[in-house]
């Protein structure tokens, strides 16, 4: 047993050297170890300990022998104790070969989901990062993938995608971006292992990743990710929306000029009805930029995609029509948007955003996957895009049925699914170029997260929470969030 055991043995495999203590959870700081070759160097917190260091506490020799799991500072793992093997070895060695992290796994395709503690703790490639994961969002593609094993490329399965957190790690070609300390965002790769947020920590490839807009918490920057990054594909390359300048962006009405105009309402509040545990962010207020006499419709525009659609559209100076329900009405006329009755019969809506956009629809923006016949019947009343009309383009969120091109119209099917695999290298270079946009955007306050929900009191027993509060429909059109763990 004088030989450290390989890199990358699992905790299974360690019975094959000793006895597992699986219950006991040995806490050390830096000062009870010192690697073998600088003793008087001790372990600096944080950092990856060697595969051998001596023991200096005296609580260490009485588990000789036994595999066990440990914690210090920051890291997380499996060790074995040697006993004193002297003259080679005078104190206790510990053996370090697994470190692991919580997160929450599906073991299959329809399993329930469960808290583990066995996962590796990744290490990012020269072109990722290393987050802390401190918040992660809810998207119904979670429960899509959990339940049917579409976009996992292996089991088991670490549920998220949307997240937040602090960098703790940097590849060495991530430097020029990120250092260690930096507060991130966005949407990592979807089933991808070492990726999902609903684990201590995560990789995020660095080109695809934001830092936290300045004037927000990182609450808000939880949910921006997918719902911000859906919308500017679908309004940039489906509907063929000019990209703003951020230095160049349309006019805002004056705030007080704006609260008068019935077509201009302001946000009176962007944040959310976060739990009780936590403090509430400020309020911010929007006002509605100019337009021009250019129409988008988004159809479903309560949802999380649709209410970023509404603000990027406004952003671009087009007016926005947006389908909701009565209850989510006001919601929508806040976001400076004019809403209409989804539920109404079909003919109805199509007559109503006929009358609003003044015959002009000739954008259309489905954020719900469920407004193709609404679509149909809209451009079945416009001249063709080769007539006296404009273009008629339909972007959507369904990338499943095969929408192909209608009524004269294109359509265009956002597929956020392979984000940074190697394969999906053109949606990979549209989010690199967005992700700065979005930013900007959130810092000028031009856009404003979502309001949200916090679900559960923390800790991953709330990303469980979380998923069955966002099955259910609980949060409305609020986005759903859990906080995995404290910065």
């Amino acid at each position: 047993m004088s030989s450290a055991p390989p890199a990358a043995l699992r905790p299974l495999e360690a019975r094959k050297l000793a006895p597992v203590r699986q219950e006991l959870i040995l806490n050390f700081k830096a000062s009870d170890v010192a690697p073998t070759q600088l003793p008087s160097k001790g372990l600096p917190v944080g950092s990856n300990p060697p595969p051998a260091c001596y023991v200096n506490n005296p609580v260490v020799p009485k588990h000789a022998g036994y595999v066990i799991r440990f914690a210090c500072g920051v890291q997380t793992g499996s060790l074995l104790i040697l006993p004193n093997l002297k003259p080679i070895f005078p104190r206790p060695l510990l053996i370090f070969f697994c470190f692991n992290m919580k997160g929450v796994i599906f073991e299959k395709a329809g399993a329930e989901p469960q808290v583990v503690d066995s996962l590796d703790k990744p290490k990012p490639s020269p072109d990722q990062i290393l987050v802390k994961s401190i918040y992660m969002a809810i998207n119904p593609v979670d429960s899509l993938m959990s339940s049917s094993g579409m976009l996992v490329t292996s089991w088991p399965f670490v549920v998220g995608c949307d997240a937040a957190g602090v960098v703790v790690d940097v590849g060495a070609n991530a430097g020029s971006k990120f250092k260690v300390g930096d507060e991130v965002c966005g949407c990592t790769r979807l089933g991808t292992p070492g990726h999902s947020p609903a684990q201590e920590f995560f990789l995020m490839d660095a080109a695809l990743t934001m830092p936290k807009p300045k004037n927000i918490s990182l609450q808000q920057a939880a949910t921006l990710g997918v719902g911000t990054w859906t919308a500017a594909l679908g309004l940039y390359n489906g509907l063929k929306v000019k990209l703003p300048d951020l230095d160049d962006l349309p006019e805002e009405k004056d705030k007080d000029e704006a609260a008068k105009d019935d077509e201009a309402p302001t946000v009176e509040d962007a944040t959310s009805k976060a739990g009780a545990n936590e403090s509430e962010d400020s309020h911010q207020t929007k006002a509605e930029p100019q337009k021009e006499d250019e129409w988008i419709v988004v159809l479903g525009g309560a949802s999380s995609v649709g209410k970023y659609a509404i603000q990027l559209a406004q952003v671009a100076g087009y007016k926005v029509a947006a389908s909701c329900s009565a209850s989510s009405a006001e919601l929508v006329k806040d976001l400076g948007a004019i809403p209409f009755d989804y539920k109404k019969p079909l003919d109805h809506q199509a007559k109503e955003v006929m009358s609003i956009t003044s015959n002009k629809p000739y954008k259309i923006f489905d954020a719900a996957a469920a407004g193709h016949p609404l679509a149909m019947e809209v451009f079945k009343q416009l001249p063709d895009s080769d007539g006296e009309g404009g273009e008629k383009l339909f972007a959507t969120t369904n990338d499943w049925s095969n929408i192909g091109d209608f009524q004269g119209g294109k359509a265009y099917a956002i597929a956020l699914g392979p984000i940074g695999r190697a394969e999906a290298k053109e949606l990979n270079d549209d989010i690199a170029k967005y992700a700065p946009l979005i930013v900007g955007l959130v810092e000028k306050e031009r856009v404003l997260p979502n309001p949200y929900d916090i679900v559960g009191v923390g800790g991953l027993e709330s990303v469980i929470e979380a998923l069955k509060y966002q099955q259910k429909g609980a949060g409305g059109s609020n986005k759903v969030l859990a906080k995995i763990q404290d910065p």
